[in-house]
């Protein structure tokens, strides 16, 4: 059996906590605090912005305006009537590839796991190209620790959209989690070159790959960048202690 950097996965709500295997190099507990959540489609029909579902555009307006009902509900906080619209859209359009993830999230906001998977797969089953079910449905396979399948999607998002940050986020804290820590820091160089205003918790995720590696000074300077742009994130405190750790431990300045 190969064995991974994983040996516990503990769930948090929507996000999940990893320990090192023994045997691994000393670092901090990574916690997949990122703000990731699932997204509903937010537009159905003829008002479709562009690379939203195409079948969508077929749409007859009464399951439109189901739709957009279970809309109004979801943004009420109203999961109920939410489900039901969503359904009631489905019902008047089986091929309702947005309706299918909206009500994923849904049953995800309602912990119904394996129902919000059957809705993110039938969405995919309608447009396969649809980036939000891609995406849901990767984001809850990795709460599962389907690491692989959840990868094949990711790597489906990112060849329909290449600039999807979220993508490349998820895609690292994967291969974090297998041990394929080259990779992670690979996947943060890319999304430091391109997009400027990304995501701070990916220079946390190369600072932690790159300890694990005994690349300390290089660790350092993430973790050191990671402060920088990000001082109020949650993770702040135990960049602080790992630079502080790694000065003591190497006798750096």
């Amino acid at each position: 059996m190969i064995r991974t950097a994983v040996n516990l996965l503990l769930p948090i709500s929507l996000a999940v906590g990893v320990c090192l295997c023994r045997g691994q190099r000393s670092g901090p507990p990574i916690s997949w605090g990122t703000g990731m959540s699932p997204v509903p489609h937010r537009s159905a029909g003829r008002d479709l912005p562009a690379g939203v579902s195409a079948v969508d555009l077929s749409a007859p307006k009464p399951a439109v305006k189901a739709f957009e009902k279970g809309l109004k509900a979801w943004d009420k906080g109203q999961l109920a009537e939410a489900e039901q619209a969503f359904k009631n859209a489905i019902l008047l359009y089986p091929s309702f590839a947005s309706a299918y993830n909206n009500l994923g999230v849904v049953f995800l906001h309602e912990g119904r796991r394996d129902d919000a998977e059957w809705a993110f797969r039938q969405s995919l089953n309608v447009d396969g190209r649809s980036r939000a079910a891609l995406r849901n449905l990767a984001f809850t396979l990795f709460e599962e620790r389907q690491y692989a399948y959840a990868g094949q999607l990711l790597n489906r998002l990112s060849a329909i959209e290449p600039m999807n940050q979220e993508a490349s986020l998820l895609l690292a804290q994967i291969d974090f989690a297998l041990a394929r820590f080259d990779s992670v820091v690979a996947i943060a160089s890319r999304t430091h070159n391109s997009f400027p205003d990304h995501n701070g918790y990916i220079n946390f995720l190369a600072a932690s790959a790159l300890e694990q590696e005994g690349r300390e000074p290089e660790a350092m300077s993430e973790y050191v960048i990671f402060l920088e742009e990000s001082p109020h994130d949650p993770h702040a405190k135990i960049s602080a202690e790992r630079i502080e750790a790694i000065r003591k431990d190497g006798g750096m300045k």
